[in-house]
């Protein structure tokens, strides 16, 4: 299991990585404007393609997850972590959708950073503090 775990938290650095490198501006409170690098359609074209693959692995990844919670009676024994958990799936999830829907030609390298830290946020703090304590549970007797 650790070895998939890792695998996919491989994956998720790596569009993580794809983001940071679209935009040298994200982050530094700049626009699109006078970018010679890409033309905004380009990077808003790349960001909805980075944006809908985290999504898409984010709905299945976090299924797959609370569906082991139920499965393996987890969720029986450890109802409360299992709860915070599940609700920091949905703050997450929610957090993206908000992101998507404010995409803007113009505030390009606000919201490449903005879906950037929110990746660091799932990949630093749920990972953390949710995802390695549920796999250690998972694996008591």
């Amino acid at each position: 299991m650790w070895a998939k775990f890792n695998e996919k938290l491989g994956m998720l650095r790596q569009k993580l990585s794809a983001l940071t490198e679209l935009c040298p501006h994200a982050g530094a409170g700049r626009d699109c404007e006078g970018c010679a690098l890409h033309p905004p359609k380009h990077c808003n074209r790349a960001i909805s393609d980075i944006h809908e693959d985290l999504m898409s692995y984010m709905v299945t990844h976090f299924r797959h997850e609370e569906r082991l919670m139920r499965e393996s009676g987890l969720y029986r024994r450890s109802r409360e972590a299992c709860e915070a958990h599940m609700q920091d799936h949905g703050d997450l999830s929610e957090a993206a959708m908000q992101l998507m829907a404010r995409l803007d030609d113009g505030k390009l390298p606000a919201e490449i950073a903005a879906l950037s830290d929110l990746l660091e946020q799932w990949l630093g703090k749920h990972i953390t503090v949710h995802d390695r304590p549920m796999l250690e549970r998972l694996d008591e007797p």
